[in-house]
């Protein structure tokens, strides 16, 4: 599974809280998948980088709780009526100052180059924060 990927890679890669970390793709993973998997599964993921003071850009700059989303990032079969989101930008606290934003593709301008909507980050990271990022 691909969350099981991440949880595999989050254990191997030793991320300290004070790293400054961007992790952005698609994780395949929502809370509403969680008891399809023991451990590693979408919460553990999000709880584990939550310990290393990083969270996901949509549900801080939304001021949204994991399973209350309400913009898709990819629609099932292209079905605009099978919306789930599952792409997901996570970044470490010190990256990110209150100008920070993102916005998700609409489906009319982009569905018929993807199911998956792009995500549209717009970072505003402190002066003190000079950007050196770990590619996983």
């Amino acid at each position: 599974s691909y969350v099981g990927q991440i949880w595999a890679a989050l254990q191997h890669y030793e991320i300290k809280p004070s790293d400054r970390t961007i992790l952005v793709g698609d994780f395949n993973s929502h809370v509403q998948w969680d008891h399809s998997r023991k451990q590693g599964n979408h919460s553990d993921v999000v709880s584990f980088l939550a310990e290393k003071n990083i969270h996901s850009l949509y549900h801080t700059c939304h001021d949204i709780r994991a399973g209350s989303e309400q913009d898709p990032t990819w629609y099932m079969y292209k079905d605009q009526s099978k919306p789930y989101h599952l792409d997901y930008c996570f970044a470490s606290e010190s990256l990110r100052g209150p100008q920070t934003s993102i916005s998700m593709g609409q489906y009319e301008d982009w569905i018929k180059l993807s199911d998956h909507m792009p995500l549209m980050i717009e970072l505003d990271i402190p002066k003190q924060s000079a950007v050196e990022p770990l590619v996983i």
